[in-house]
């Protein structure tokens, strides 16, 4: 479960690391060409992707904290 967990967060967090990378690059580069609309849905999409960013940290550190399990309970093929 833990290494599912894990995976799982991490396969989130680099789609979610482009989206905050796009964002900044717009603002920062195209500061000057954004109407005031414009400049803040780039706002927005930061903002939000930044508090998803987090909630997924979080995940991840309570994934970490959770036992190896897969020692503990070794499954094995079933013999006919």
């Amino acid at each position: 479960f833990r290494e599912i967990a894990w995976e799982q967060s991490h396969e989130v967090r680099r789609p979610l690391t482009n989206i905050l990378l796009c964002a900044s690059m717009l603002s920062e580069t195209k500061a000057n060409e954004l109407d005031e609309e414009a400049a803040q849905f780039i706002e927005f999409i930061d903002k939000e992707a930044k508090e998803l960013d987090s909630i997924v940290r979080r995940i991840i550190a309570k994934t970490d904290e959770l036992p190896d399990l897969s020692t503990e309970y070794q499954i094995k093929p079933k013999e006919y």
